[in-house]
């Protein structure tokens, strides 16, 4: 919901179209429930590209008040440039529990991977993203993530990795 910090620029107030926001949830591959947040534009009546922004971490996660700082506050722009935008929570993501937040020690990839792509898959099997244009950004271990899906997942057209770790040795 919307609330009111200032009444600067009230004259345009009711004119400016909010993106839909809600909150989403799909299958893993094993089962496990997983959650996140999606934004979608304004008006959006057809298929539109998805940026997925993975959170750093991987002990770490988005809520609806998506802390746009993580990303340098890029979800709202890319949304009002016509893109959808994923915050996903993938296991080892914080909110759930230890052991869903310790799945992925050691196992980096593993379960985390596979998750962001069922979600893309659920929003794709659901006419909300076009399947041709789905892009993913993250930072920090976000970042690391960008790379690993760039690595091993054909349905990307675009990631970027920003402060990641790539060379574990």
């Amino acid at each position: 919901s919307v609330r009111r910090l200032t009444h600067f620029n009230a004259q345009i107030a009711d004119t400016i179209e909010r993106p839909s926001e809600r909150a989403v949830s799909w299958q893993a591959p094993d089962g496990e429930e997983i959650h996140g947040g999606l934004i979608v534009p304004p008006g959006a009546d057809q298929p539109v590209p998805l940026i997925v922004i993975v959170h750093g971490g991987p002990t770490w996660l988005w809520s609806m008040a998506y802390s746009p700082a993580e990303t340098n506050q890029l979800a709202l722009p890319f949304v009002a440039a016509g893109a959808a935008v994923l915050l996903a929570n993938p296991r080892g993501s914080s909110g759930r529990g230890t052991d869903f937040a310790d799945a992925v020690a050691g196992r980096l990839g593993e379960f985390d991977a596979s998750e962001l792509v069922s979600g893309i898959d659920q929003l794709v099997a659901d006419n909300v993203v076009d399947p041709e244009r789905v892009s993913v950004i993250g930072t920090s271990y976000g970042g690391f993530m960008a790379g690993w899906l760039a690595a091993t997942t054909s349905r990307l057209r675009c990631a970027v990795a920003i402060s990641c770790v790539s060379d574990w040795c």
